[in-house]
């Protein structure tokens, strides 16, 4: 199941801040806990762990404005990614076409030899 990562309140009198930074990138597996971005406030500058494990998906771009409770990320299942993984792995390749080169004159009286 996807997670969606928001913005966290962070005190009663804010209600936006700016998403300043990702301490990881698109595509990485992040665990529980681990700090995923850094979130500035007119009184703060905070770094937000994640809600769960899972592989990261960007939403919102580092140094923009956002506001509180907005979805700026998400994080897919690892399960999902490995068997999205072992589908592809287990459909058969397409069959390879041999082709022979044309023998030059010269191997083909070595090869008769």
């Amino acid at each position: 199941m996807t997670v969606e990562i928001k913005v966290p309140s962070v005190g009663e009198s804010i209600t936006t801040g700016t998403l300043l930074s990702w301490l990881k990138g698109n595509g990485e597996v992040v665990q529980e806990g681990e700090m995923i971005f850094e979130l500035e406030t007119d009184k703060s500058l905070l770094e937000i762990p994640s809600p769960a494990t899972g592989i990261l998906e960007i939403l919102v771009e580092a140094e923009t404005d956002i506001e509180i409770g907005q979805t700026v990320g998400k994080l897919a299942p690892q399960e999902a990614n490995l068997a999205a993984a072992s589908e592809k792995a287990a459909e058969p390749a397409p069959p390879v076409k041999k082709t022979t080169a044309p023998l030059s004159p010269s191997v083909r009286k070595v090869v008769a030899n």
